[in-house]
């Protein structure tokens, strides 16, 4: 889904990559491997913990990851939770 998400004509990718990180900071470059990792682990436990069985709310997380809403309180920085 993710990949049809921009417009087919009028937009670019920003130069270099972003990661986002399970407390909502934009990083200018993905970090290594291992802290990628303990990131995304960190962030499915708190997903299960806090989101899970709640009305309204995905399944699972990585599909939550990449509502546009999220990155946008991102960006914003006004994303909640840890």
């Amino acid at each position: 889904l993710v990949e049809d998400v921009p417009p087919p004509f009028g937009y670019r990718h920003l130069a270099g990559e972003r990661y986002i990180d399970r407390r909502g900071m934009v990083l200018p470059a993905p970090p290594g491997w291992a802290a990628r990792t303990k990131d995304q682990i960190a962030a499915d436990w708190d997903y299960a913990r806090r989101c899970t069985g709640r009305p309204g709310n995905v399944p699972v997380r990585e599909l939550a990851d990449h509502a546009p809403i999220n990155y946008v309180s991102a960006v914003l920085g006004v994303r909640e939770g840890p």
